[in-house]
């Protein structure tokens, strides 16, 4: 049996390889506009904002409601949503 490549398990990857997290982000992204600084990346779609530091840091706002984290540990970077994961759950960010 085949396995399809749409249900393979994404691959999460520690906040702290901001490069990987970059390349990742480029790769599955279109229409996102994407600001890089050394240490983070700043990711804008209309209202939607949302920030990765390689020092774990995580800030995400929409419309009705924001998210920050201090202690993020890896992302799941997928087309359309961005998978946080930090010590006391997971949470998901549509772009």
């Amino acid at each position: 049996m085949k396995k399809n490549l749409d249900a393979q398990e994404e691959k999460k990857i520690p906040v702290s390889e901001i490069d990987m997290i970059r390349k990742e982000i480029k790769e599955k992204r279109t229409g996102v506009e994407i600001k890089e600084e050394k240490d983070s990346i700043k990711l804008k779609s209309g209202s939607k904002l949302f920030e990765i530091y390689g020092d774990g840091r995580v800030k995400g706002s929409m419309p009705l409601h924001s998210f920050e984290s201090l202690k993020v540990e890896e992302l799941e970077i997928r087309d359309d949503e961005i998978e946080v994961h930090f010590d006391d759950g997971t949470y998901v960010f549509k772009i």
